[in-house]
């Protein structure tokens, strides 16, 4: 029971300090600029552009899947 008592009293400390930094404030608006800074704004935007414009896939890729498709192909006619 110790054990509970602790957690529940370093949660109280935590919520405390939390809101001495006005985190609980409803005044308060968060924004993009709060939480991102440039660089990772950046590798958000590039990941987000990979996915709307894939890129070709490469060589090795393509090898790839034609044999998996032959591989594929051979089991089916095994059945």
């Amino acid at each position: 029971m110790k054990n509970k008592e602790e957690q529940k009293q370093h949660l109280i400390d935590m919520m405390k300090g939390d809101e001495e930094l006005g985190l609980y404030d409803e005044s308060r608006e968060i924004k993009v600029e709060d939480i991102f800074n440039d660089e990772k704004r950046e590798n958000i935007k590039k990941f987000i552009d990979e996915i709307k414009n894939p890129s070709e896939p490469n060589q090795a890729l393509k090898d790839a899947s034609q044999r998996l498709e032959q591989i594929t192909s051979e089991q089916s006619k095994k059945k």
